[in-house]
């Protein structure tokens, strides 16, 4: 069977959708009205030469994630602690101009590498990344994107690697900013001494995590910190 699509529109209310709107309001036969509506929304549908954006949810061992894609690749991962508002807004800030459809077919290879991910069965991700985000926000994430399986790094570190040691606050922010969390394991980032602080999808989820990759945590500090250099 083909896939169903969802559309959402990122953008206010178009001119046909308000025409459409006092039709309904004025007519006893909606379901004509709406018949209208859909081949109308075909043909713009059809005519749109924008950008397009594919979402889906999936269920894996920590709860449901979202995942959206361009056609540039992966740009955004929801963990189950974020609000789902908040991924909307992110996609409606990121794509102003673009549509938002609903594709499990478009996501596959993201969210079945995730899957093994979390199974404990991939260590590393073949995907394509694309990353909306300030020139500062992308050299924290490429750097913290080096970071192998196993291994963690302080953010004083990532701020030396690229070239701005005394910003450990600002690399702090631009870690907390991370829109593509698990595939740029910004989880593998620790405090100084080896303590969990700040994660966006939660402190136990990033034990969980780090423990998946094989690490001892106590009192939410690593035990043993592998610090990848």
């Amino acid at each position: 069977m083909p896939e169903q699509k969802k559309e959402l529109n990122m953008n206010e209310m178009t001119k046909i959708e308000e025409e459409i709107k006092r039709e309904i309001a004025a007519t006893r036969l909606p379901s004509e009205v709406w018949k209208r509506l859909e081949q109308r929304m075909i043909k713009e549908d059809q005519a749109f030469k924008g950008e397009r954006i594919y979402y889906t949810t999936s269920k894996t061992e920590v709860g449901r994630i979202l995942v959206a894609s361009s056609a540039e690749g992966l740009c955004r991962v929801a963990l189950p602690s974020e609000d789902d508002r908040a991924f909307w807004n992110w996609l409606r800030r990121r794509f102003a101009t673009g549509r938002v459809q609903e594709s499990a077919e478009k996501n596959s290879q993201s969210v079945e590498e995730l899957r093994a991910y979390f199974a404990g069965e991939l260590h590393e991700f073949d995907l394509k990344l694309d990353l909306r985000a300030t020139p500062f926000q992308v050299d924290v994430l490429h750097e913290i994107a080096r970071i192998p399986f196993g291994e963690t790094v302080t953010y004083s570190h990532i701020a030396k690697s690229i070239g701005k040691p005394i910003a450990r606050l600002a690399v702090g922010a631009a870690t907390g900013s991370n829109p593509i969390p698990i595939v740029i394991p910004c989880h593998r980032v620790v405090g100084a001494d080896g303590r969990m602080v700040g994660y966006g999808g939660g402190i136990p989820l990033k034990e969980w995590l780090l423990h998946l990759e094989g690490h001892a945590i106590e009192d939410h500090k690593l035990v043993e910190r592998g610090l990848f250099d």
